[in-house]
């Protein structure tokens, strides 16, 4: 399985031309987060805390990874997407496997991000830490 096209296009549009919009991005996804269940994305509240360390300049991750990660929270954000959210139970599932092939392929910089995290006495929970750190 690969990212959709889209999302990753739409991704690297945004790294490289409009950064600006990283933050409303963050901030939709930390809202889609709060309705849906803990156990169905588990995740999920840890690539929204990797985009606002590295929105803020915290975090500085591999381009690659910034991109898989970014691209799955794109793609989690579209309510019209391949299976759109308006579905029920299907319309969330394809979320979560996009979110879950984010997690494999960005395994490794996530682990070093959450050690990151672990060595400053961080857990993943919501963005309030950000504002106490700076």
């Amino acid at each position: 399985m690969k990212l959709p096209s889209f999302a990753l296009n739409r991704a690297n549009r945004i790294l490289g031309e409009a950064p600006t919009e990283l933050p409303s991005l963050v901030e939709k996804a930390a809202k889609k987060v709060r309705r849906l269940s803990r156990r169905d994305l588990e995740r999920l509240p840890l690539l929204v805390e990797f985009l606002k360390y590295t929105v803020t300049g915290h975090y500085k991750p591999s381009a690659e990874d910034l991109a898989i990660v970014l691209g799955g929270v794109i793609y989690f954000l579209m309510p019209l997407d391949l299976v759109p959210d308006f579905i029920p139970v299907a319309g969330f599932l394809d979320d979560v496997s996009v979110i879950a092939w984010c997690c494999v392929a960005a395994k490794e910089e996530l682990d070093r991000f959450s050690s990151w995290l672990a060595r400053r006495n961080f857990t993943v929970d919501s963005g309030r830490r950000l504002a106490a750190n700076r």
